[in-house]
């Protein structure tokens, strides 16, 4: 939990959509402690969701960012926290809608894409990524 204490301030709200629509609260970081070896990686921002917002209320002024990644983006995510009030994150690998549609309404200051090198010649995110930006 040392790790959580570091990452997150208490003043957050973490709520990820499935693609269904149904919404959930979680934590930014969870504690793994009891999770399987393989899949300690989905202490992070509830692992590979199709979309997820961070609101930080101890930054009401800040700016807000898009990032957009692949299962390693997770663990960069917490460390963004301080320094935006909201952090929206998409995994174009399960978003069903397109980039264009998603920020019609949004007001995003900055857009973070974070994965893999490998991605780079995975066809099924290359394909998603292709769906995601049209």
């Amino acid at each position: 939990m040392v790790l959580y204490s570091l990452l997150v301030q208490d003043n957050v709200d973490f709520t990820i959509t499935q693609n269904d629509g149904a919404t959930f609260k979680w934590k930014v970081v969870a504690d793994a402690t009891d999770y399987a070896p393989s899949m300690k990686y989905t202490a992070f921002i509830g692992a590979d969701q199709p979309y997820s917002v961070i609101e930080n209320y101890d930054n009401p002024d800040g700016e807000t960012c898009l990032v957009i990644k692949d299962s390693f983006g997770n663990a960069f995510v917490p460390f963004l926290i301080p320094h935006y009030k909201t952090i929206h994150i998409i995994d174009p690998r399960h978003y069903e809608l397109t980039l264009n549609e998603f920020s019609q309404n949004k007001k995003i200051d900055d857009i973070i894409f974070i994965s893999n090198i490998s991605t780079t010649r995975n066809e099924i995110f290359i394909g998603a990524m292709e769906e995601f930006i049209k």
